[in-house]
C-alpha cells in the first residue's frame, strides 16, 4: 500500500510551488485553489531580487540586474565559441 505522503507527492502536494495550488477536500479528493491561482497571477512577469547591498537604491539594483541578465547570453556564446 502506498503511503499518504507518497500519494501527496505524486499528486503535486509535496511540491513546494505546485502544491500550493491544490487543496484536499474532506472526501480526500483534490481541487485547484482558484483563489491562490488568481493571487499568483498578480506576479506574472515580475522578478524578486534579493541583495545584501544595502547602500544601493532600488533603481540601481534593478539596473544592475537588467545589465547582468542581458549580458549572460552573450557570455555563454563566448564560452561555447572557445
Amino acid at each position: 500500500m502506498v503511503s499518504q505522503e507518497k500519494l501527496d507527492q505524486l499528486k503535486g502536494l509535496g511540491h513546494d510551488y505546485k502544491g500550493r495550488f491544490l487543496r484536499r477536500r474532506k472526501d480526500g479528493s483534490l481541487r485547484i485553489d482558484r483563489a491562490q491561482v488568481r493571487e499568483d497571477e498578480k506576479y506574472d512577469g515580475k522578478h524578486v531580487i534579493l541583495t545584501s547591498e544595502k547602500e544601493l537604491s532600488k533603481d540601481e539594483v534593478a539596473f544592475i540586474f537588467t545589465a547582468l541578465h542581458y549580458q549572460m547570453p552573450l557570455r555563454m556564446q563566448m564560452i561555447s565559441a572557445e
